[in-house]
Order: structure tokens, then sequence, then C-alpha cells
């Protein structure tokens, strides 16, 4: 059984896959995108108990 979903929207893909992993040890199904435009499709997809969003995101 899969733990609560996350999406992370960080432009930074080094320090997301790394929060992702660390996540998913804390049991977490973090999904990771790095743009605005990525992060607002999923983000409206639903389904995600948080957002972890990058405020300096271009």
């Amino acid at each position: 059984m899969s733990g609560p979903r996350i999406l992370m929207i960080d432009d930074d893909a080094e320090l997301g896959a790394m929060l992702t992993e660390y996540l998913a040890g804390e049991g977490f199904d973090t999904t990771l995108v790095t743009t605005g435009d990525a992060g607002l499709e999923a983000a409206l997809g639903g389904g995600y108990a948080a957002v972890l969003l990058d405020i300096m995101l271009p």
C-alpha cells in the first residue's frame, strides 16, 4: 500500500530527487515535476495530500 501522495514542484531536479528519496523512506508517494506548468497540470489532476512548491520557481 502506498502512503499519502505528495506533489513536489521544484526546478532543481537534484534537490527534488534527494527529497523524493527521503520522503519515500518515510512512506510517502512523491511525484516530482520541474516546471510550473507541469506542476499546475499535476495539481489540477488532484489526489495529492500536499504540495511542496519552490517559491523561487521561475
